[in-house]
Formats: C-alpha cells, sequence, structure tokens
C-alpha cells in the first residue's frame, strides 16, 4: 500500500466518524424536531430539521475541504516523492559512477603493483649486473673505504711502488754516513821541515821531535819539542838522540801537521787541516748535516702540501744531485759545508716525499709492514759505502762515486706517481681515478664504476679541509704551536719528540764513532748496516704480536742496559787501555 492510499482511507474514515456524531444527540439521544409536520430536508433519505440540515451541510463541506487539502497534500506528497525517487536515481547514477572509478582505482592500483613487480625485478636485475660488474655496497665516505675498494689487497702495483719509493731512503744513506770515511782522521804529528829536508824518516821524527802520550798510547799531533832542530840535523839522529833527548824541552804549538796515508789517500780533514784548534770545523761539518734535515723536515712537509708529493720529490731529487756532486768541487771548508746542508736538505725531501706517498697509497693494515721495510734500504745503502770506500780512497773521488747512484732519480719523473689523496684533496678527480684504476688493474682488482669512485671523492673532498691553506712561516709555526695547546695531543708530541732525540742521539753518537775506537772502520761500517737488517725485519712481526707501545718500551730498555754495560766497560779500564785493546784487536 502506498502512502497515497493510506491518506485516502484515512480520509474516509474520518468521515464516516464524522457521519455517526452528527446523528447523535448532545445526551446521547437522537434529536428530532416536534410540532411542526413540514416536510423537512433529508440527508441520504433521512428527514432532518433545518438546523440540522444546515450543520450537517457545513460538516459535510468542512470534510470535502479536508479531503481537497489531503488531495492537495497527497499531491504535494506523491511530487515529494517523485523527487525523492529522482534524488535516489541520481544517487544510484553517482553510485555507479563511483564504482565504475572504484574499479578504475582498482585496475590502476593492479597496474602500480604490477609497475611496483617490474621495479623490483629491475633492482634485482640491477643488482646481478652489480654482483657481475663487481660494484660493493661499502661506505666509501673515507680515503681509507675508497682505497680499500678500488686498489684491494695489496699486489704487484703496491710492490713495485715500494721498489720505487725505497730508493729514496737508500741514498740518503749513503751522503749521510759516508762522513766517517770522508772526514776521517788518520794519525797526524807536527810538520818539521828541518828534519823532513834532512831526509829523516817519519819514525825518526816521532821519536825525536814528538812527544808520545802514555794514556792514549799515541804520539801528540798538536805539539812537538822546542829543539833547535838545526843543530840536530848537523848531529844526525843517532847522536841527536842521545845528546839532546835527555834535556826535554819546553812543548810548542804546531804550524803544519803531517798526516799518515797508508790508509787514505785524502779526507776532508787532511785537506783542510781539520784537527787541533780547527777541530771545531770538523765537527760543524757535520752538524750541518743535521742542520739541513731539520729544515728539510720542517719545511718540506708542507712544501709537499701545497704542491704536490711527487713534484716535491722531483725537484728535491733535481738539487739533490746537483749538491752532491758540486761537493767534489769544493774550494774551501765552508763551501764544502753549505752544501752538506743543501745535500742533506734535498735529501730529507727525497726521502720525506717517496715514504708519504708510500704510507698514502697502501691500506692500514698495511702500513706497519711498509714502514719498517722503508728504512731497510737504508741499512743497505750504509753497507754500500765501505765496499765502495775501500777502493776509492781519495775523499772528492769518493764523493763521486757515491753521488753516481743519484742519477737513478732522474727515473721518478716517468715512475713516481703522485699521491692519490693528495690529488682527491686537491679537486683533481680525473687524475686520481686514473692513477687508482691502473692500480687496480695491476693487482688484479675489479673497481667500483667511475661515477661511484667520483661521487665517493667528491664526498671526501667536501669533508677533508684542502691542505692549500698552508701559507707563509707564520702559518706553519702556528700550526706547531697548536699542537701543543691540546694536553692529550701535547703529551704524546712531547713524548715522540723525546724518543725520537734519543733515539738519534744513540744512533748517530754509535755509527759515527767507528774511527774514534781504532778499528777497521770498513769493517766496522759493513757490520753496523748488517746489524740494522734483523731490527727491521723482526721489528714488524714484534709490532704486530706486542704493539707499538709495548715493542718501543722493549727496545729501548734493551738499548739502555747495552749502553750502561759499554760504559761500564770504559768505566772501570784504566784510561787508555780500552782504546789500546780495540786497537790490537783491530
Amino acid at each position: 500500500m502506498t502512502v497515497r492510499d493510506e491518506i485516502i482511507d484515512q480520509g474516509v474514515v474520518e468521515e464516516e466518524e464524522q457521519e455517526k456524531v452528527d446523528k447523535r444527540e448532545p445526551n446521547g439521544k437522537d434529536q428530532r424536531p416536534r410540532g411542526n409536520s413540514e416536510q423537512r430536508p433529508t440527508i441520504d433519505g433521512r428527514e432532518t430539521v433545518v438546523g440540522e440540515w444546515t450543520e450537517a451541510m457545513m460538516g459535510k463541506e468542512k470534510v470535502e475541504g479536508r479531503k481537497g487539502e489531503a488531495g492537495i497534500g497527497m499531491g504535494e506528497t506523491e511530487r515529494g516523492m517523485g523527487e525523492t525517487e529522482r534524488g535516489m536515481g541520481e544517487t544510484e547514477r553517482g553510485m555507479g559512477e563511483a564504482g565504475r572509478g572504484m574499479g578504475e582505482t582498482k585496475g590502476g592500483k593492479g597496474e602500480t603493483e604490477r609497475g611496483m613487480g617490474e621495479t623490483k625485478g629491475g633492482k634485482g636485475e640491477a643488482e646481478r649486473r652489480e654482483g657481475e660488474g663487481g660494484e660493493t655496497k661499502e661506505d666509501l665516505s673515507t680515503f681509507e673505504d675508497l682505497l680499500q675498494a678500488v686498489i684491494g689487497q695489496r699486489g704487484r702495483w703496491n710492490y713495485l711502488l715500494f721498489f720505487i719509493c725505497s730508493y729514496g731512503s737508500l741514498l740518503p744513506a749513503m751522503q749521510t754516513m759516508s762522513y766517517q770515511v770522508l772526514g776521517a782522521t788518520p794519525d797526524y804529528w807536527c810538520h818539521v821541515d828541518q828534519l823532513l829536508e834532512a831526509n829523516w824518516t817519519t819514525q825518526q821524527i816521532l821519536h825525536f821531535a814528538i812527544p808520545f802520550n802514555n794514556k792514549t798510547r799515541k804520539h801528540e799531533g798538536c805539539q812537538m819539542y822546542d829543539y833547535n832542530y838545526t843543530t840536530a840535523v848537523v848531529m844526525g839522529y843517532d847522536e841527536a838522540m842521545v845528546t839532546l833527548t835527555p834535556n826535554r824541552l819546553p812543548l810548542v804549538p804546531c804550524q803544519h801537521r803531517d798526516y799518515d796515508l797508508s790508509v787514505y789517500k785524502s779526507t776532508i780533514t787532511t785537506e783542510w787541516d781539520l784537527v787541533c784548534e780547527r777541530r771545531a770545523m770538523y765537527s760543524t761539518t757535520q752538524a750541518a748535516t743535521q742542520i739541513g734535515q731539520l729544515a728539510g723536515f720542517f719545511l718540506l712537509g708542507y712544501i709537499m702540501d701545497m704542491y704536490g708529493r711527487r713534484r716535491t720529490v722531483l725537484v728535491c731529487s733535481f738539487l739533490y744531485i746537483l749538491t752532491a756532486f758540486g761537493m767534489c768541487f769544493s774550494i774551501n771548508i765552508w763551501f764544502f759545508i753549505i752544501l752538506k746542508v743543501f745535500v742533506a736538505s734535498t735529501g730529507a725531501g727525497v726521502y720525506l716525499g717517496s715514504f708519504v706517498i708510500q704510507m698514502e697509497t697502501c691500506i692500514s693494515k698495511d702500513r706497519s709492514l711498509f714502514a719498517t721495510m722503508y728504512v731497510l734500504p737504508w741499512s743497505v745503502g750504509y753497507m754500500l759505502i765501505p765496499g765502495i770506500a775501500y777502493w776509492v780512497r781519495s775523499w772528492k773521488w769518493l764523493q763521486a762515486a757515491l753521488s753516481l747512484p743519484c742519477l737513478v732519480l732522474i727515473a721518478h719523473y716517468w715512475l713516481l706517481p703522485e699521491s692519490p689523496r693528495w690529488l682527491v684533496l686537491q679537486g683533481r678527480y680525473d687524475e686520481a681515478l686514473r692513477l687508482l684504476k691502473q692500480a687496480a688493474n695491476m693487482n688484479g682488482n675489479v673497481p667500483p664504476s667511475d661515477g661511484t669512485i667520483l661521487t665517493a671523492m667528491h664526498t671526501i673532498y667536501k669533508k677533508e679541509p684542502s691542505t692549500k691553506t698552508h701559507t707563509g712561516l707564520v702559518k706553519i709555526l702556528c700550526d706547531y704551536v697548536a699542537i701543543l695547546r691540546l694536553k692529550k695531543l701535547r703529551i704524546r708530541a712531547l713524548i715522540i719528540f723525546g724518543c725520537w732525540f734519543i733515539c738519534a742521539l744513540v744512533y748517530y753518537g754509535v755509527s759515527l764513532n767507528a774511527t774514534n775506537l781504532s778499528t777497521d772502520v770498513y769493517l766496522y761500517m759493513f757490520l753496523g748496516g748488517l746489524l740494522e737488517v734483523p731490527s727491521y725485519v723482526l721489528l714488524w712481526p714484534a709490532i704486530a704480536f706486542f704493539g707499538r707501545v709495548k715493542s718501543l718500551a722493549g727496545l729501548f730498555f734493551m738499548c739502555g742496559v747495552s749502553i750502561l754495560i759499554v760504559a761500564c766497560i770504559i768505566f772501570f779500564l784504566p784510561e787508555g787501555e780500552c782504546n789500546f785493546h780495540l786497537q790490537n784487536q783491530g
């Protein structure tokens, strides 16, 4: 049943109820007119009085009015229902469109999932290709990581570079330690013209004119007896020894000296008479080496940071060759000292630059090995000196012979590479990439892609400050002072400085003391260099097993005990006995 049918039924029911009410009397009885019997109007065939009829007609009109209103309401209701049905249709149509949109959305979602599947498949393919191409997933945010990923484990390239760089350790040893034969001091005594002109032998001159020192068991080299040597020449050696020697006269200093040339034909000591009152000049020549090394290590480190390791090594190599050969043509001792300073400073540049290149091109776990093995050529160069000096007894020709191997440094122009770390910090990525790929190929390692390497280089460049900020001597001094500002760094620096001071003092003190021990200088030098070889070879496993601190402490302890034993021997032997016994053994 519709709403319209319900409204019509309700109207009919109300009309019937109203008719029943109209027929009922006020007291519940039917109201019938009395007296007059005239014809009365009827309602639905029923007689009624005028008033009743009027009321009935009015009620009927009201009912009909209500029916009309109900009909109007029903019309409006029907119109509202139509609008509702039309809205419902539009809603259904919207729902259909929404359903169609949802279907399209589901279709798009399916395509998206299919695309994601293809993406995952592509990612898997890319990962497979990366695996085939040698790509790594390692973090390349530091140069150490980059070096490990590109070069890999040590191989042919690392060993070849070590061979090239180690030459920078061999040559400085030959120039630094050669002072023992270049500046050797043979036996000497005062020059007596009158006796030499009279053809007295060396032994006759020593016995007659030169005092003998019972402590050192040698003849004095700086003083002689104040004889009338003209009278001694007239007397002759035998008569002069009997007549004049009992009356020893005061000693006078020598004006000139003669040297024993049986071992050395010439040295810088015999060339410029660096004994007695000029002995300080002899010490200055050796101090020139230490001064040159100090200046070289102090300044050349910053020069390498600004201009590159390779360029610094090449310039120092050229100056090293030039000054080393120039020492052969020294006209006086001062010229020799100046050239000695330059040889030491440029040699320090060759040594330090080659060492830095070696250390910056090997991974961290190999640095202990290459650092200890780098000084091994130093001992080899040390052992070569006595072999060359044994055959070349003149200091100028010996200096030329020791300088001749320096010409090999010219090959560094073609063989020595630049440090890839320095190239990266200077933003020279292409050169660093080419060098690292060459190293990877020689080592048989598959490097990452060029893009990955270049990206890592740029990251490293942004993280680490450029070395171009070091400019000027004031800046260099400020950087050294900055080391001492931090407490922990200051303590470590002072400890290292102290350790190096002790090492240099003991090493050079023992090594350069060959002539003072009065032994065979050539054998002493060769054994000194030979004993360094096992110490360098055993140092690396000691560091790997015990660590740096324990190894350093143990070696210092052994060194201290050995020096104390030697000091006790010298102290408890009678003065002069030590040199006497060593001389007899030599």
